[in-house]
């Protein structure tokens, strides 16, 4: 069960991982279009979960409530060995109190919840419902260890996919050209706060540079209207491929928070992280929230690594100048702390090994 475009991509290479280890493996339940390509089919487009925000989820209930009940009868029609969830906890952390009342199918989570920033009673219902916790961080094994439950840490595979992604990548990057990447998500919930902020960050930055290249990163299966989101006609490229490639062809990069800025660091570009939500969302985030920084480069790395523009801070004059004021010097950040403690050796493999073996 993955519920946005983050768990496709991750649960796509674990699919193919599985699948090279037991090709007679199948896969069946909720994902995304790079699932798809594996002949997987889906009960219903993750497009249609890509819902964030406290009143946002509220007025999408009823869907959700549906969309659980079908995917538990699609379970009992398929009656499968074992169940994955991928992430998504608002939706995946319910469908496995069921799974488990209802049906005593072995209930695998891949990619933690992050309980460590917020809502951290729910480890009750992961010690309850979850047979296995597989997760991202090396922090979050030891988390998890304090509360009394072992968990599996197999390493980040960003570190596994860069080094791919490098073997076949051909840099297209104008030379003498300034370049910033832009990624401002891929849920449609923050492409409409994001896409008019970062059309006056544009404008800002011809102000400072007309002559300023642009990568434009969107969700595979975007339609977006270029010159009318973001005032563009020309010098710019929409990178259709992976995120990696937008990044490092570009000299900076104003991403929204999430996956995309671990990929980031990981192609060592400099960057800004900015992030916008409704009203209430924010209000209720600052109240539950009980972390410092909201870009996971920056928790991981405990300190402020790279700059955060939320809600009221994300002014796009305050944000032009401070993109243009680091192409002009040129600076770049160490990430090699952070990457270090995220790099291990074949860690889809391992993960896929550690899913195949697991017996209750």
């Amino acid at each position: 069960m993955v519920g946005e475009a983050s768990g496709d991509l991750h649960a796509s290479h674990l699919m193919q991982a599985i699948k090279n280890l037991d090709s007679s493996s199948r896969f069946c339940g909720v994902g995304g279009e790079k699932m798809e390509l594996l002949s997987f089919q889906s009960l219903v487009s993750i497009e249609k979960l890509a819902v964030i925000g406290f009143f946002e989820v509220i007025k999408q209930l009823p869907f959700f409530l549906r969309l659980k009940t079908r995917v538990l009868e699609d379970i009992k029609q398929q009656n499968p060995d074992k169940i994955i969830l991928v992430d998504y906890p608002g939706f995946n952390l319910r469908l496995a109190r069921s799974i488990k009342k209802e049906l005593g199918i072995p209930v695998i989570y891949y990619i933690s919840p992050q309980l460590w920033a917020w809502k951290e009673k729910r480890i009750s219902i992961i010690k309850k419902y979850v047979d296995s916790m597989i997760v991202l961080f090396p922090f979050e094994k030891s988390w998890y260890a304090k509360r009394g439950l072992l968990v599996h840490y197999f390493g980040h595979p960003f570190a596994e996919t860069y080094n791919k992604f490098l073997e076949t990548f051909r840099f297209t990057k104008k030379a003498g050209v300034d370049t910033v990447a832009l990624f401002p998500g891929s849920r449609q919930q923050e492409l409409h706060k994001h896409l008019p902020l970062y059309k006056k960050i544009i404008k800002e930055l011809k102000n400072y540079n007309p002559n300023l290249f642009f990568v434009l990163k969107f969700a595979e299966g975007s339609c977006i209207d270029v010159y009318k989101e973001l005032g563009l006609k020309d010098n710019y490229l929409l990178e259709r491929g992976e995120s990696f490639g937008a990044f490092a062809q570009s000299d900076f990069a104003i991403v929204a928070s999430g996956t995309a800025t671990l990929e980031g660091a990981f192609a060592k570009t400099p960057m800004a992280v900015i992030y916008k939500t409704s009203w209430l969302s924010w209000f209720l985030a600052k109240y539950f929230l009980n972390i410092s920084f909201i870009s996971i480069v920056n928790i991981l790395n405990k300190t402020k690594l790279v700059e955060e523009f939320l809600q009221t801070r994300a002014k796009p004059k305050v944000i032009a100048k401070y993109v243009i004021e680091n192409l002009n010097s040129h600076s770049k950040i160490n990430y090699m702390p952070v990457l270090d403690s995220l790099t291990q050796k074949n860690v889809y493999q391992n993960t896929a090994k550690h899913i195949i073996a697991f017996k209750l």
